[in-house]
């Protein structure tokens, strides 16, 4: 909320309608009130420019000599000034009213006794909005494989996409920073709107036989735990540090070196004529961000459903809530073969699995599960 504290104010005589001065908070901006009607409406109808109301009706910054540069409008039974550039919070501001040169501007006779009015006020500081804070962390389970590829950072304020990396470190039990566990942080790396970061572990370090992963080994060991810390330090889009420093704990499990299998996966089924919720419950923790956008329902004619999905169980339970209420009959679950575990697996492939003699490596398309919806 902005206030202002009237330091100031000087009235009229009554000869000319109490004319008053006034800071008004919400426009943020000083208003002329008890002026003659007649004056108000010759100035309306005339439109003078700005510069014309210089010794009639000004504003001044601190000490200064010279008018603030601003706008002069006719609103109502008042003559409103607002200022081209914001007023100043915790600096005292000066207005200034002349009846008499007011008057001469809308070309009327000077009102009789007719003191200039002077008004002091100091804007208020704004009240600080919200900082940003990290709301979410994925994968959100406590327990993660030693080749872990992802971890996605969400933050509730659009981010500084530069320098992020020298905020994030991983630290082991010992309090000891990880070296270089994550690769490269670029612009690439954020989603559209600067709200969620990915960090991705060196996949030199966690595929077998590698240089790197020879040398270094993975920067996970099996049976650590480790802190991610994103340091207050970090900023928002707009230069405004974190709320507070998040660390968030992983317990760290053997490398998992197995395909999801959408065909294992329990469905719960929903009941014709209600917009129940379905529930995919998968064989093991999946990456959420991507299981929550590569899996959708289409009928028995092939249409996709639209309506709301969410992922749940800590990475893997994929709930959809239809827009519509459920038909009786069959419909089918497409998984896109894009759709990773934690270790980067797929249903098509290992994330460590070599490619073939071409250097491509076989991806199959998309994977059907049929489920039916009963009365």
């Amino acid at each position: 909320m902005i206030r202002a504290s009237i330091l100031l104010v000087a009235l009229a005589p009554a000869a000319w309608c109490h004319a008053t001065l006034a800071f008004d908070a919400a426009t943020q901006s000083v208003c002329a009130t008890g002026i003659a009607p007649q004056v108000l409406a010759a100035i309306k109808e005339q439109s003078p420019p700005a510069s014309a109301f210089a010794r009639a009706f000004a504003v001044y910054f601190d000490d200064s000599t010279t008018a603030m540069l601003g706008d002069y409008a006719v609103d109502g039974d008042r003559l409103r000034f607002t200022p081209r550039f914001p007023f100043v919070p915790e600096r005292i501001h000066h207005a200034i009213l002349d009846p008499s040169a007011l008057a001469a501007i809308a070309g009327l006779p000077a009102p009789p006794a007719a003191d200039v009015q002077r008004l002091g006020f100091r804007i208020e500081a704004r009240e600080p909005r919200p900082t940003a804070r990290v709301t979410a962390v994925y994968p959100s389970g406590d327990v993660v494989p030693a080749n872990l590829l992802r971890i996605y950072v969400v933050f509730s304020h659009p981010m500084s996409r530069r320098g992020v990396e020298r905020h994030i470190r991983l630290l082991d039990e010992k309090g000891t920073p990880v070296e270089h566990p994550f690769l490269d942080l670029e612009e690439s790396l954020w989603d559209p709107e600067a709200r969620r970061l990915t960090l991705i572990f060196d996949p030199g370090r966690i595929k077998r036989g590698l240089g790197l992963n020879e040398s270094l080994g993975p920067p996970l060991r099996p049976g650590g735990r480790y802190r991610l810390v994103i340091s207050a330090e970090t900023k928002d889009a707009e230069g405004t540090p974190l709320a507070r420093e998040y660390s968030r704990e992983y317990r760290v499990a053997a490398a998992d070196r197995t395909s999801p299998d959408p065909r294992k996966w329990k469905i719960s089924m929903p009941h014709a004529g209600t917009r129940d919720t379905l529930i995919v419950i998968a064989d093991k923790a999946l990456d959420q961000p991507l299981f929550e956008r590569l899996l959708r329902v289409e009928d028995a004619s092939g249409f996709p459903l639209r309506g709301d999905a969410v992922v749940e169980g800590r990475g893997t339970q994929w709930q959809f809530v239809p827009a519509q209420a459920w038909h009786q009959g069959q419909y089918l679950l497409r998984v896109a073969a894009e759709l990773e575990d934690l270790a980067g697996n797929r249903s098509t492939r290992l994330f460590d699995e070599p490619a073939e003699a071409s250097g491509i490596r076989k991806e199959s398309r998309e994977t059907s599960v049929p489920f039916q919806v009963r009365k």
